[in-house]
């Protein structure tokens, strides 16, 4: 295992916790569904404080770890991820 990836599975880790301990539920990884495809989440959570008249809130996450900047297109592959599983 390359350093950088061991940092990573650490940083998702932490994500995670974070999530529980601020007040979301049903914190976990996985594979959500989206209109096109599965796709692997590093971190899920839903907001435990019920908000009135919308859909419950929901918290996606992905943790990686890199020793240099990412570009645009990492970042673009995220929204469209993100894009895909809200229209389902």
């Amino acid at each position: 295992m390359e350093p950088n990836q061991a940092k990573g599975y650490l940083l998702e880790y932490e994500v995670l916790k974070l999530l529980e301990e601020s007040g979301y539920v049903k914190v976990k990884p996985g594979y959500i569904r989206g209109r096109g495809a599965e796709h692997q989440i590093d971190a899920y959570g839903v907001l435990s404080i019920p908000t009135a008249f919308i859909y419950p809130i929901r918290l996606l996450s992905e943790a990686k770890y890199y020793d240099h900047p990412i570009g645009l297109s990492t970042i673009r592959d995220f929204v469209g991820v993100i894009k895909d599983i809200s229209e389902n």
